[in-house]
C-alpha cells in the first residue's frame, strides 16, 4: 500500500460533505448503516465515484481514461504514489465543480482509505481495482450490442459494488457469511438491477447526447447483434425495447429483495440501507412502465414525498422477513420481471477472487 503517513486523511464530516456533493441519492441511503460501515462504504463511494468521474469525461481521450484508471489500480498496490496519480489525472479532466472538488482531495481519500483495517482495505481495494478494469476495458470495447455486453457494463459499474458491499456485510456479519456463496451471487444481480434501472432512467437523456447503453435485442446471445442507437427504430419499437428491459431490471431486484433477506433482522441499518436502494428502484420501474415513451428523466422521477413514504415504510418493515415481502409486493406492484439466474450471471461476468 502506498505511504500517505504525511497526508491528512479526509475527516469523516469532510467525507460527508463530498457524498452531499456528488451524490444526493447514495448520500441519504448511507446514513442507515452502523457507523463503522457508513465509515467505510462512504470512503468506497468516494474512490468509485474518483473512477467514475474519469470514466464519464466527456473531453478526456479513451486513451487518457485507460491510462488514468490503470494508474488508480496501481496506487492500491504502492507503485505509484495517490499524489502522482492526483497530479497527472487533474491536468486531464474537464470535471462538474462538486467532481473537481473531490479529484483534488484524491490524497486525502487515500489517506482515509489506509486508516482502515487490513480486511477493509483488502476488500475495498479489490471492488475498485476491478471497476478499474472493467471501465477501461469498456472504453475499448465500443458500443454495447449484445445482452452479454449490457451485463459486463453493468457487473464493471456496480455488480462488482454490491460484491464489495456484501463482503464488508459479511466481515460484520456470521450469518450472512454462512451463506457466502449466495450472498455474492445475488449482490451482482442486486448490483445490476440498480444499474439497469438508471440506464433506463437515463436513456432519453443519453440519447440526446449520442450515448446509448442498450442493445437491439433482449436475447442474451444476440449474435451479430446491433446497439439500439444504430437501428432505425419506430417509437413503438423504442418503447417496446425500453418495456422488455424494464422487465429485465425487475428481475434483477426480486433478487435484490432476496438478498436483503438473507441480512440478519439484526442487522436493520444494513437492511434499510440495501431496501431504500431497491425500493426506489422499483418506483422507478413502476414510473418508466406505466410511461414508457417518456422524453427526460424528469418526467419519471419519484417525488420528495414519494421518498420520504419509502424511508418510512422500509423502516417499519425491516423487523421481519414477513413484512418485507409483503412490503416489496408493494412496491413491485403490477411490473412484469424476467429473473435470470444470478449464479449463471456471477459465472459469466464477475471477476471477484471467491
Amino acid at each position: 500500500m502506498t505511504d500517505t503517513s504525511d497526508i491528512a486523511p479526509l475527516s469523516r464530516e469532510e467525507q460527508k460533505a463530498h457524498l452531499d456533493r456528488v451524490s444526493r441519492t447514495f448520500a441519504l441511503t448511507i446514513t442507515a448503516l452502523p457507523d463503522d460501515l457508513c465509515d467505510y462504504v462512504s470512503c468506497a463511494y468516494l474512490l468509485c465515484r474518483i473512477a467514475d468521474t474519469i470514466e464519464d469525461d466527456p473531453k478526456m481521450p479513451a486513451r487518457d481514461k485507460v491510462d488514468e484508471l490503470n494508474t488508480m489500480s496501481l496506487v492500491f498496490d504502492g507503485a505509484v504514489t495517490s499524489t502522482d496519480f492526483h497530479d497527472g489525472v487533474m491536468g486531464r479532466l474537464s470535471a462538474n465543480e462538486a467532481e473537481t472538488a473531490l479529484m483534488d482531495d484524491i490524497p486525502r481519500v487515500f489517506a482515509r482509505f489506509s486508516s482502515y483495517p487490513d480486511n477493509v482495505r483488502a476488500v475495498i481495494s479489490e471492488g475498485v481495482r476491478i471497476m478499474c478494469a472493467g471501465m477501461g476495458a469498456a472504453q475499448t470495447a465500443g458500443r454495447v450490442r449484445t445482452r452479454h455486453d449490457l451485463d459486463l457494463y453493468c457487473y464493471s459499474v456496480a455488480g462488482v459494488v454490491g460484491e464489495l458491499l456484501a463482503e464488508l456485510f459479511m466481515l460484520r456479519s456470521p450469518g450472512m457469511a454462512a451463506e457466502r456463496r449466495a450472498v455474492m451471487a445475488l449482490a451482482v444481480s442486486f448490483g445490476e438491477g440498480l444499474q439497469m434501472t438508471n440506464i433506463l432512467k437515463d436513456v432519453r437523456d443519453d440519447a440526446a447526447r449520442g450515448v446509448c447503453w442498450l442493445p437491439a435485442g433482449t436475447g442474451p446471445d444476440d449474435a451479430g447483434g446491433q446497439n439500439a442507437a444504430d437501428v432505425p427504430l419506430s417509437g413503438e419499437e423504442r418503447s417496446r425495447l425500453v418495456e422488455e428491459n424494464v422487465r429485465i431490471a425487475a428481475g434483477h431486484l426480486l433478487n435484490a429483495v432476496r438478498f436483503i433477506l438473507k441480512v440478519p433482522a439484526a442487522e436493520r441499518g444494513i437492511r434499510k440501507f440495501c431496501s431504500w436502494a431497491a425500493a426506489m428502484a422499483f418506483l422507478t420501474l413502476r414510473n418508466i412502465s406505466a410511461n414508457p415513451s417518456f422524453s427526460s428523466a424528469a418526467q419519471i422521477k419519484i417525488s420528495r414525498k414519494a421518498v420520504k413514504r419509502t424511508v418510512l415504510l422500509c423502516n417499519l418493515a425491516v423487523f421481519s422477513n414477513w413484512t418485507l415481502r409483503l412490503l416489496f409486493r408493494y412496491f413491485r406492484g403490477s411490473l412484469g420481471a424476467d429473473i435470470q439466474d444470478e449464479f449463471l450471471l456471477k459465472k459469466q461476468v464477475s471477476s471477484w477472487k471467491d
